[in-house]
């Protein structure tokens, strides 16, 4: 098997990263990833649900291709994604709207990159995504970036996930009525 591998047969054999798929189809099944993923399930409408989807992956998609890539299984089936830029959103109009990083901007400037990542319940727990976070990371390395970062919920149980991939507590800070994390990995 070559880098970027993984075998397992209930998810359909080998896994390899690729870059974003160009497609409807690939497109769509992140989406359905993105949304199955969510902590959050109900929307009172369907402008709601594109607004969030917008604000948390969309933009990522449309403005940072270059920073996403997928993990495919069998018939080139999505089972994950990482979607990510390498400047620091603090810094960053297009993340405007997303208040807990002007508080955050000191810990964004040494950890520049960040990203977004989610797997299909199948692919779970299989260095899938592992996988992901390295492609990224190599894409966040070569654009010159010293670090990358993702903010979670102080009590996610994914930290555990980010640990065992490089990501250390930076800092934490109450945000919106919420304890959050930034999270941060080297990369030089």
């Amino acid at each position: 098997m070559s880098a970027g591998e993984a075998r397992d047969d209930d998810i359909g054999g080998a896994v390899r990263i690729a870059p974003l798929p160009t497609g409807l189809a690939g497109l769509a099944a992140i989406d359905r990833i993105f949304f199955v993923s969510s902590a959050t399930q109900d929307f009172a409408s369907e402008a709601e649900r594109g607004a969030f989807r917008e604000r948390w992956l969309g933009r990522y998609l449309t403005h940072f291709p270059d920073g996403c890539f997928v993990a495919l299984g069998a018939n080139d089936r999505v089972l994950g994604y990482v979607c990510g830029a390498t400047s620091d959103p603090a810094r960053e109009p297009l993340f405007a709207d997303i208040g807990y990083f002007g508080q955050l901007a000191a810990e964004t400037a040494r950890f520049p990159a960040h990203l977004h990542i989610n797997l299909a319940p199948e692919a779970r727990n299989r260095g899938i995504g592992g996988k992901l976070i390295e492609a990224f990371c190599a894409h966040a390395r070569s654009a010159g970036a010293p670090g990358v970062h993702v903010v979670t919920s102080a009590a996610s149980r994914n930290r555990g996930f980010y640990a065992r991939n490089g990501f250390k507590p930076i800092v934490e800070s109450d945000w919106n009525g919420h304890r959050i994390v930034l999270l941060g990995r080297c990369l030089a």
